[in-house]
């Protein structure tokens, strides 16, 4: 499922920009809300346009265009702060009108929306409707009814006699019998009204003949997606208008925009903003669809997001703005307004954040392309005939260079058969798979929680290092014996005094006839007491500037001079992966060296972009884990019957399925050639929802479940590395490698905020 738009939504998209920077511009907007300027020539542009007709069919005068775009156009008037009624008539009022009336209904009243010669509101409160002569009579009061006083046609949902009914009731026709009084709303482009019915009679054919709780539903989904859409939409604006600040605001001489404090709440406010937008687009593509219950989720998944997605955006834009946001003559405060009306019609985030945790127990399945769909059988078909019986996955591995004999065997079988690397040709264990079709296969293997190698650096780094900037004896020396589990592979990274700063790194190699001699030291290094060769990277031209001067370099780790000394992790004293390597001037043959002299922070980009690229996919999985354990958990403790319990267990299904669409769209851009941020904010989002899950958990079980360090969190998964059933309080500790490695979450804000969104360093 690809959420991003296609080539026709994004002309779309792009036109609809440009009619509104024409013609809806701020000072517009301003004239409204300081002067009490009329929005008619807006509204008969838009009528103009077709905009009202863009998602009804066209037998009804529509253009027959579908719920993605109508979010597309709901989203560009939330940005615009909109002041017509265009998103109620088009998100609540028609749909009311699609799903609760008969044909003849849809052929009276759609036609009129679709031309533009109707406003259309829905009322919905504590109404009751009792059968009179040959019509009804509506008494009772429905709040906070938008574009209520503008409405030629106002939709009332009320209780009958038998259940919910639904009356269309024409302003022009209903006399005294209806009350509308104007709210004075936080929004001043919004028309809010309190709707009175006392003793309307209406006829009955007024009565919409198919409206019933299902029917009602789907359509109040409609309304909520609009508004959600509508939500983003000024988000996306408070933020566009945030970022254009900071960059050009200058404060002791510089912009405020390069202060690291400044460019990280910038970088928050952007992916919450990706994060609601790619939630409101799975949920435009899933109310479009036949399943009722799916839509009421998706939909509210979406208010829920939207809402979260305001809270940030606004608290930050004020903030960054400083007083000149706390002025009235900036627009930022229109764009405020919207956005916080946008969060609380129609239920505010938190009311739907707890339906979604209350009702879900896993992740929304997306699905890929059919010709995948099949690719990800055959795999699965795979596993089933060559999975090793659980009761033989003895010995466990005990660091992540210790691959067991079991688990080599099936790495080589994976590897021969080529499933192992599938975008690689069968010379090093694959098949040539296209991106989307390596989603599926990884995916197959988080499903059934089989670790793809024991041995994760040399199989996603060191090994792809040597294909890519090796010489063919090396890659026949050591990528295909490392990708073969016949050796296994640490990355020489980290250094005591730099860290992750790779351009700090201190360990030298100097040339002495036909070797380097390397003296130094690393740290952190993972599995490299039981690894059999280090790629380290060292520093062979010490007068060259930082990110130069850099060489990698193959080690054995049998070479004398060489040390590994493992020491335990915050996990447990006996939680022997990380290392201390020290170099007493170990000499290696020149011919270890990968890539060209010098050029070793070519290699190591290439090498962390290899890390990178799959990193969403395991961040994902844990979420995933963490929805279906909590899950289980609730099954034996009604943990989840707490409504602060399902309010932090909605925002981790919010999370897991952003970070999927997310990365979904990331794949499939990657795979036609295109280029997007959601890549850029994969990592980040990723690793700091798995480390918010892990530390709700910790604070929502019962304390037996987390006190006990020997209870584990998760059943036994014979193919999986057993960290990953540690208990509770360890999978919170053990997050804080997510949000460190490859990338601390601070480094991350600092590419993100400098290179997606251009500010200054």
């Amino acid at each position: 499922m690809d959420v991003e738009l296609t080539d026709d939504q994004v002309e779309l998209r792009d036109a609809i920009r440009q009619v509104i920077d024409r013609e809806c511009a701020p000072s517009f907007i301003r004239s409204i809300v300081d002067d009490g300027a009329s929005m008619q020539a807006w509204w008969e542009t838009m009528v103009g346009l077709d905009w009202p007709a863009l998602a009804l069919p066209a037998e009804h005068g529509g253009l027959g265009f579908g719920w993605p775009e109508l979010a597309v156009l709901a989203e560009e008037l939330g940005s615009a702060v909109d002041p017509s009624p265009l998103l109620t008539t088009t998100t609540a009022f028609a749909p009311m009108i699609a799903w609760c009336g008969d044909a003849d209904q849809r052929d009276r009243w759609l036609p009129h929306v679709a031309s533009g010669r109707a406003v259309g509101a829905v009322a919905a409160g504590e109404v009751t409707a009792v059968a009179v002569g040959e019509g009804w009579q509506l008494d009772g009061r429905a709040s906070l009814v938008v574009d209520a006083e503008r409405a030629d046609l106002i939709a009332v949902v009320a209780d009958g006699p038998a259940g919910p009914m639904v009356f269309v009731v024409e302003r022009a026709t209903a006399g005294s019998g209806l009350r509308i009084e104007p709210i004075a709303a936080i929004d001043y482009t919004v028309k809010v009204a309190d709707v009175t019915l006392n003793g309307l009679v209406v006829p009955d054919n007024a009565r919409l003949a198919a409206s019933d709780t299902r029917a009602i539903r789907r359509a109040t989904d409609e309304a909520m997606l609009g508004w959600a859409a509508s939500t983003v939409g000024a988000c996306r604006r408070i933020f566009d208008m945030t970022v254009a600040y900071v960059a050009e605001r200058r404060q002791f001489g510089v912009p405020i925009g390069s202060f690291q404090a400044v460019k990280h709440q910038a970088v928050d406010m952007f992916v919450a903003v990706e994060r609601a937008r790619a939630i409101v687009r799975y949920a435009a593509a899933t109310v479009a669809g036949p399943d009722a219950e799916s839509a009421w989720l998706a939909a509210s998944m979406a208010k829920a997001a939207a809402g979260e997605c305001q809270r940030v955006v606004v608290r930050t834009g004020i903030q960054l703005f400083g007083g000149i946001g706390f002025t009235w003559e900036n627009d930022l405060q229109l764009s405020v307004r919207r956005a916080r009306i946008g969060d609380l019609l129609y239920g505010a985030a938190g009311t739907h954040r707890r339906r979604v945790g209350a009702t879900m127990r896993s992740v929304p399945s997306l699905s890929l392309t059919p010709d995948v769909d099949a690719v990800r059988a055959e795999f699965a078909s795979w596993l089933d005939e060559h999975l090793p019986d659980p009761e033989a996955t003895r010995p466990r591995a005990g660091s992540s260079a210790d691959v067991p004999p079991w688990a080599a065997d099936l790495q080589r079988r994976m590897f021969d058969a080529g499933w192992l690397m599938p975008g690689h040709g069968p010379e090093f264990g694959g098949r040539q798979a296209p991106l989307l079709a390596q989603l599926a296969i990884q995916e197959e293997l988080d499903a059934r929680h089989v670790y793809r190698s024991f041995n994760p650096q040399g199989l996603g780094i060191i090994a792809p290092s040597i294909i890519m900037f090796g010489t063919e004896d090396q890659k026949v020396r050591w990528a295909r014996p490392i990708l073969r589990a016949e050796i296994t592979a640490a990355l020489g990274m980290s250094e005591p005094d730099a860290g992750s700063d790779l351009a700090g790194l201190k360990t030298r190699a100097v040339i002495d006839g036909d070797a380097f001699v390397i003296t130094g030291q690393k740290v952190w290094t993972s599995g490299a007491h039981d690894a059999d060769v280090i790629l380290a990277f060292v520093r062979t031209d010490p007068d060259a500037p930082k990110h130069k001067g850099i060489s990698a370099v193959i080690v054995p780790t049998n070479t004398p001079g060489l040390t590994r000394r493992p020491f335990g992790s915050i996990a447990d004293r006996d939680d022997r992966d990380f290392n201390e390597v020290f170099f007493d001037e170990v000499r290696v043959p020149l011919g270890n060296l990968v890539g060209e002299l010098h050029q070793g922070w070519r290699v190591a980009t290439g090498a962390l972009g290899e890390e990178r690229a799959m990193l969403w996919l395991d961040q994902y999985a844990r979420l995933e884990a963490y929805v279906d354990h909590l899950a289980d958990e609730h099954e034996h403790s009604g943990l989840l019957d707490d409504p602060i319990a399902q309010d932090w267990y909605g925002r981790l299904l919010l999370d897991a399925l952003a970070l999927r669409i997310l990365g979904y769209g990331a794949v499939a851009a990657s795979a036609s050639g295109r280029s997007v941020a959601a890549q850029s904010i994969l990592k980040l989002m990723g690793s700091e929802a798995v480390q918010a899950a892990a530390l709700c958990a910790t604070e929502a079980l019962d304390p037996s479940a987390v006190i006990d360090r020997h209870r584990t969190s998760r059943p036994a998964e014979p193919y999986h590395h057993d960290q990953f059933q540690d208990g509770w309080f360890n999978r919170y500790l053990r997050s804080f490698a997510m949000t460190i490695a490859g990338g601390t979450s601070e480094i991350q804000r600092n590419i993100i905020g400098e290179q997606i969104l251009g500010l200054p360093r």
